[in-house]
């Protein structure tokens, strides 16, 4: 047996775990060609005229089947057929979100009800959101035309322009974002995953107009990895005046003052419902609720008078994490942050776990491009003395008082509970943000 022959025998001959007949059948065509190159002896290598091969060439004969036979390793993957057990997620991408974003004038309560109506006849996942919200507008107002909420001039969409073109432009953005998000989601579970030899251990493949599946074949913690699946960009968002914060705040404890309460079943009571479930804050701090009592406030702050109350253009956020009394109650505090961020994780370019060097906890240390280092630069320096919040996922993890200006493009994210907690804020920044929300919609354990 030549030499040569001998390195191809294991992988021609032995099966491959896990792998399904369709990729065997790949690898082994692939490494069966290479083979016929190399199915002489070393020494009997020759030319067409019968001279031996120099040395040299021999060396360049290894060294390609070597590059191949690599390439062949990290290109053949597995296909949805590869998985014997494992687990699969279904993601559905939020185009209802999306298309909310596009509409450049919605406000009014038609766009509204065709929305909601939209999403409920879409949460099946059945149907496209495109074609069901435009068939849900045109029951309701058959003579006007989707261009009253949607126009686009780069794309050629004006106030002329019919609702079937208005369609097709948002069947557009909705498939780019799904296609978007099919990569972004592979890069977050490639970082995740186990590898074997020849096959990554996931799979991930768009199904439908709009839901992505994600098979992975081996995974210890199904709630982090769901987390990571569905997760936000991160976004950099001024804070609310703290004069006006506070303007605000007491004029939403003033109108809950003295309004009947139900204490039991059959007794009503005076009290102020607000101050019952949250702890006065002080500066760009609204509050303090404990966990317990979180939807009660969610409750409050949601009625609509009490939003006229807030600062223009702010909304409240909790912290990411809580701070616990003696008897063990978690307790978040509520803060005011803007409506618009100034930055997003669109601007990261590296991000890395990191050490604090004062409390010895991990951190996330961030570097932006050069756009994103000068509008920080310039959002830092009009900021001093003021606070930012880090928002991810909804929930903000830091917010810092600025000191000076910072140029460079380096940013840090605290407060995080622990490495792991870094590991996947990390995996999250590096793979890209989603381009709208995403819901995992459902779980199967165990798959055969």
């Amino acid at each position: 047996m030549g030499v040569w022959e001998g390195f191809f025998l294991p992988y021609t001959h032995t099966p491959i775990q896990g792998a399904s007949l369709a990729t065997y059948a790949r690898l082994s065509k692939c490494s069966n060609l290479i083979k016929k190159i190399y199915s002489l002896p070393l020494g009997a290598l020759t030319t067409s005229t019968g001279t031996v091969l120099p040395m040299k060439r021999r060396a360049c004969f290894f060294s390609a089947y070597m590059v191949l036979l690599l390439l062949l390793v990290i290109t053949v993957g597995c296909g949805e057929r590869d998985f014997q057990g494992g687990v699969r997620f279904t993601l559905e991408v939020r185009a209802d979100v999306l298309v909310e974003q596009l509409a450049s004038d919605r406000g009014d309560t038609l766009f509204y009800e065709t929305l909601d109506a939209a999403r409920a006849r879409t949460a099946g996942g059945q149907h496209a959101f495109a074609e069901v919200f435009a068939q849900e507008f045109e029951q309701r107002a058959p003579e006007m035309r989707l261009t009253r909420y949607f126009r686009d001039d780069d794309a050629g969409l004006t106030r002329r322009s019919s609702n079937a073109e208005v369609v097709q432009y948002l069947r557009q953005e909705v498939d780019e974002a799904v296609r978007a998000a099919v990569e972004v989601i592979r890069k977050r579970v490639d970082r995740f995953s186990p590898r074997g030899l020849f096959s990554r251990g996931y799979f991930v493949q768009r199904q439908g107009a709009q839901r992505i599946i994600v098979k992975i074949r081996q995974l210890d913690d199904p709630e982090r990895f769901s987390r990571l699946l569905r997760s936000g960009s991160l976004e950099f968002r001024r804070m609310a005046d703290p004069d006006d914060l506070q303007r605000s705040l007491q004029q939403i404890i003033n109108y809950y003052e003295g309004l009947p309460v139900v204490i039991e079943r059959d007794e009503e009571g005076v009290s102020n419902r607000l101050l019952d479930v949250l702890d006065i804050g002080q500066g760009v701090v609204f509050g303090r609720v404990s966990e317990r009592d979180s939807s009660a406030f969610n409750a409050l702050i949601a009625d609509p008078k009490v939003q006229a109350m807030l600062p223009r253009d702010i909304e409240l956020f909790y912290t990411a994490h809580p701070v616990y009394t003696a008897e063990g109650e978690a307790f978040f505090d509520v803060l005011g942050v803007e409506t618009t961020p100034e930055l997003t994780g669109a601007v990261i370019t590296d991000a890395r776990i990191d050490v604090d060097s004062q409390t010895n906890e991990p951190l996330v240390s961030m570097t932006m491009n050069s756009e994103g280092s000068r509008t920080w630069a310039r959002v830092t320096g009009t900021s001093v003395g003021k606070n930012i919040a880090i928002v991810f996922n909804g929930v903000v993890y830091s917010y810092p008082r600025v000191i000076q200006k910072i140029v460079g493009g380096r940013s840090q994210i605290t407060g995080l509970d622990s490495r792991e907690e870094a590991v996947d804020i990390v995996a999250v920044l590096k793979s890209g943000a989603l381009p709208t929300p995403v819901d995992v919609v459902g779980y199967e354990p165990n798959i055969d």
